[in-house]
């Protein structure tokens, strides 16, 4: 939620933040972060970035939080590019 707030933010629409936030919310499970997705995340980022070099530590959270829930994660991010359980945005 904190790449969306920071997207909307750098495009100059700070003011959809909140409203997309919400939207968020209904749509979708929040998965908190545990240690266990910590300790997945760093190998996982080192894998995205085989595919796309600006790979964040948040890309492989939310993958590794997702994938912590049997669940798929929703994005156009291009270092998801690949990944079985990425759904394409």
């Amino acid at each position: 939620m904190a790449e969306i707030s920071a997207k909307l933010a750098r495009s100059g629409r700070a003011e959809d933040v909140p409203e997309a936030l919400q939207g968020i919310e209904e749509m979708s499970e929040l998965i908190p972060i545990a240690r266990e997705v910590a300790e997945v995340a760093g190998p996982l980022l080192l894998q995205l970035r085989r595919v796309d070099p600006d790979a964040s530590v948040a890309d492989a959270v939310m993958l590794a939080a997702s994938r912590s829930r049997e669940a798929f994660l929703v994005s156009g991010d291009r270092c998801f590019e690949g990944q079985r359980d990425v759904l394409k945005a």
